[in-house]
């Protein structure tokens, strides 16, 4: 325990220890204007009283509350409480912003390690399961790569960053190609989450389907074009009919200095017939 005299003036050290900071911060507070020393003596050394500790101590709540510096300083200038119940109650909100970007966060890990763990368990077997409600952003076609590529790229910086954030690349086959079996010729990109998209978008398409032959696909880039013909091929054998476009969401991709393993969830929407 530190024992304090009110009658007495106290060093920056001595202010430091007590408040359990740097003199270096002190220092910048009061170059900034923020917490000024009650006084300066003669040799130049700043004395803070007693009154001040606490004001100090606020001011450093306040920080780790998320305030800006330009917060700090018009607090230390401003006797209006209004303003700042004011900061608080925008750092109340800012903070609430917060709580649900990482509580998103949080599920989407939790969601890819569940991805992960299929693919270490179930890569590239063959069952049937429902895709769940799930939203997405198709980019339309373009005539060469060079074009479809910047149209990306112009199309996804409208898009919400918070929701971007939490989606996956997405590949998309359409019905016909997969009926033909079309599968290495040409394919839609697109963005795909689990999160409803923050605002009213015609550009954001909401789809679930009941039933999908689906597959956690584990292995190199050139063997997934075959990985789609065993899928195609199961459905012919088990007289299962499609009944949609597939949607292939990356998971993860893996590379060492020799290969490449890529990791993707494929749903093929079906019918029993």
């Amino acid at each position: 325990m530190i024992n304090l005299k009110r009658n007495l003036y106290y060093k920056i050290g001595d202010m430091a220890k007590i408040l359990g900071i740097s003199t270096h911060t002190l220092r910048y507070y009061h170059d900034q204007g923020i917490f000024i020393p009650d006084k300066i003596d003669d040799n130049g050394y700043r004395l803070y009283s007693i009154e001040q500790i606490g004001f100090l101590d606020n001011l450093l709540k306040f920080k780790n509350l998320g305030m800006s510096i330009k917060d700090l300083k018009k607090i230390s200038k401003t006797k209006d409480i209004g303003y700042i119940d004011t900061l608080l109650e925008q750092n109340i909100d800012n903070i609430n912003d917060k709580i649900k970007h990482f509580l998103e966060l949080r599920n989407e890990l939790d969601l890819t390690k569940q991805k992960i763990v299929i693919a270490k368990e179930f890569a590239n077997e063959i069952m049937i399961r429902p895709l769940k409600k799930k939203y997405f952003y198709i980019f339309s076609k373009e005539v060469n790569e060079e074009g479809f590529i910047n149209s990306m790229l112009n199309k996804s910086s409208t898009l919400e960053k918070s929701w971007l954030r939490n989606s996956n690349f997405s590949l998309f086959l359409n019905k016909n190609q997969l009926l033909k079996k079309d599968i290495n010729t040409s394919f839609q990109v697109g963005f795909i989450s689990d999160n409803e998209y923050p605002k009213k978008s015609s550009s954001i398409i909401e789809i679930s389907y009941e039933n999908c032959v689906y597959s956690m696909f584990k292995g190199s880039l050139t063997a997934i074009d075959n990985h789609y013909l065993k899928m195609l091929n199961y459905i012919d054998k088990n007289k299962l009919i499609i009944n949609g476009s597939s949607c292939e969401i990356e998971v993860l991709l893996l590379k060492d200095e020799n290969s490449k393993e890529y990791i993707s969830e494929i749903y093929i929407p079906i019918e029993f017939n």
